[in-house]
This record gives C-alpha cells, structure tokens and sequence, in this order.
C-alpha cells in the first residue's frame, strides 16, 4: 500500500510516531529503515515531536538496583511509574556513576566487577527509550593522587555524542598540599569517529581542580570545582567549570560571593527548567538553598528559596520537576530508610510519591525520549 503514498508524505507520518514505533517501523523497508537512521530524521523528530519530561530515578532496595522511569505532568503524577531493565554491562559495572544525560541518553561511567587493568575504565552509553546501549572503553584512567573524570553530552549541531576525560589533582580537601599540581590533561570521544583525540581547546589552568557534581544543560556540561588561591596561606575557593559540547572550549563559571568563599557549606548541582541549579547545604541548620543561574550567565545566579524540613532529615536534593518543586531523599528511622518527596516551596509540606529504598543511594534525571542510537 504504501507504493501509492508518496514518500514525503510517509515521511512525514513517521516522524508523528511515537518511540516505539519508530523501531518497529524500521523493519518495515529499506527505505524507512535508511531515512529513520538518518541524521536528519534524528534531528527533525526531536524538534517537530513533543515529547512529556520523565524522570528516571535509581535506588537501591534490599540489595537490589532498582531504576523507575515516572511522567513528569501535572495530571497523573506520581502515578505513571515503570520499572526499567539497564542493560548487562551497566549492570556489570563496579558501583556505576551517572555521569550525564543529555538528549535522552545516559552515561554510566566505572571499572567491571573484576577489572584486569586498573587503568581502564567503561562508559556505557544507554537510552531506555529504544533499549539500547553502546560500551565506550576509557584508557589511561589516573588514581590517587590524581583522578580522571568523563563527562558527557551529546552535540546539539551533529547529534553527535561525546565524551571527555580530564585528569587532574584530585579534590583539594582530601590531600596534602605538598603534592604537585599536573597540568590538565584533556582527551575527547565521539562516537562518530570512535577515537579518543587531544583537541585543540584552551585548557584551564592547573591550580582548578573539579568535583564529582556536574550536569548537562543545552550542549554545556558543567563542575564544581576548586581553584587555589595562593596568599599568606594556601587556600581555596568555589565556582564552575563549563565545557562546550559543539567547540570543545573550558570557560570559567563564577558563583556569588557568598557561595565562592563560605567554606562551611557544600555544594551540589542539579538542573531546573534547562536552567543550571546550585543548592548551597547548610551543615549546621541542615537546610538546602536553592540557586538558579539566569540565562548561562556567569555570577548571575538568583536564590529561589530554602528547602528546610525541619521533622525530617534531608538525604539529598535528586532533581527537581518541570513544575519547579524538588525531588527530596528524606532519610527515617535508624535503618537509613530513604522515601523520596516532592517538596512544595511556598507551602514547605512534602508529598510522598511511593519510592523507598535504602538511604543515600537515590539519584534521579530529568530526560525526554529520542531514537538517537537507532543508527548505531
């Protein structure tokens, strides 16, 4: 039948399609199969097909990983849960690491549960949506007392997903200050090429020294970092490290002053409306505020409200809802049970959404469905 429908209109039909469709469709003929793996049906399907904000949620219950995907809409949320199978080598993974999720896909970054070379790590590139996923080997992984980190995002000009690796000092509250600062060292991945390469970026100066947080918002991908500052004693203060994912260049983030140089809060990041989200732990009131960056903006950062929950102990922050109300890991009893709640900033009450699990295991990312990967 589809020999009396001109192919412009068959195309247009497709990419009307939901995700998984779209893989059955590509066993229908070669040319659908050709013009569903093309970039450009890629490129268009994400722009032309709305696709609800999900969440996927990771935690670990008796024993057990567990990874949920929920709808993120205001009609039947927390309602629409569904239980999702990681592929086997994440699930061979030595406690794997979400390392970003740009454009529907995540990165699960660690060494195999019995790693023949300590130097060599996996990235595990995973979209639920098609259940597909692609093992990216890390070589010259450095430890203590340096480390090696990998972010990842996905081009927004290409499509293109990239990976880079950076190694430098490791984290500056956890070593002697007498042991040298390295140079950066900076290799990225594509996955077009296959190949690890050395770009030719402006690489930052080595007295910056990044933390485990980051995040991918719009083609950036972001850290917490540390740089030293050398007066009469040595010392050091907070802000952000960016990584353009289309020209490969580092630029610097400052934060507020009140967040660069307090050194008795932590911080963590997360993402709020495509916006980049710092939340400042007060130790001592053990209460979370909550900083959003305007428009990619450096040091324009603005303080939504405090997240403080004063007849429950606050795990941690795991994202946040499309509606702007945070996800919290709240932590009961002496067992470190966790349950996550959605937290209401103008009314402070907390609204259970069915998740428990053991404490401090959560974590959580916002994404919307895509076939990229189909063409892999």
């Amino acid at each position: 039948m589809t020999d009396y429908i001109p192919f412009e209109i068959q195309s247009h039909i497709i990419k009307m399609l939901p995700i998984i469709s779209i893989v059955q469709c590509r066993s229908v003929s070669k040319s659908w199969k050709f013009f569903i793996d093309s970039s450009e049906f890629i490129t268009d399907y994400n722009v032309l097909h709305t696709q609800p904000q999900r969440i996927l949620i990771g935690y670990v219950d008796s024993d057990e990983e567990k990874h949920i995907s929920l709808v993120d809409d205001d009609d039947t949320f927390p309602w629409q849960k569904h239980s999702l199978s990681v592929p086997a080598t994440i699930k061979k993974l030595y406690e794997p690491r979400l390392v970003g999720c740009s454009q529907g896909l995540f990165c699960f970054f660690s060494y195999m549960e019995k790693p023949s070379d300590f130097e060599t790590k996996t990235a595990v590139l995973w979209n639920p949506a098609i259940r597909k996923s692609i093992d990216i080997v890390v070589p010259n992984v450095l430890d203590w007392p340096y480390q090696t980190f990998v972010g990842f995002g996905v081009c927004p000009r290409t499509n293109d997903p990239k990976l880079v690796k950076i190694s430098n000092n490791r984290n500056p509250l956890e070593i002697d200050y007498s042991i040298p600062c390295i140079p950066w060292q900076v290799e990225v991945f594509t996955l077009s090429s296959g190949i690890w390469r050395s770009p030719l970026i402006n690489v930052p100066r080595k007295a910056i020294v990044l933390s485990q947080s980051l995040e991918v918002i719009d083609g950036f991908i972001y850290w917490l970092a540390y740089k030293r500052i050398r007066n009469i004693d040595l010392t050091w203060c907070n802000l952000i490290m960016s990584f353009d994912v289309t020209s490969e260049e580092f630029n610097e983030v400052y934060l507020p002053n009140s967040l660069t140089y307090d050194r008795s809060i932590d911080l963590y990041s997360s993402t709020l409306k495509e916006s980049l989200v710092v939340l400042e732990f007060d130790n001592g009131r053990e209460v979370y505020g909550v900083w959003m960056m305007e428009h990619g903006v450096s040091k324009s950062f603005t303080k939504l409200y405090n997240i403080n929950t004063p007849n429950a102990w606050i795990g941690n922050v795991i994202g946040f809802r499309n509606s702007g109300e945070p996800i919290v890991q709240m932590i009961y009893g002496f067992e470190e049970r966790g349950a996550l709640v959605v937290y209401d900033p103008h009314s402070e009450n907390v609204n259970y959404i069915g998740i428990c699990g053991k404490g401090f295991t959560f974590f959580g990312s916002s994404y919307v469905e895509t076939p990229l990967l189909l063409n892999q």
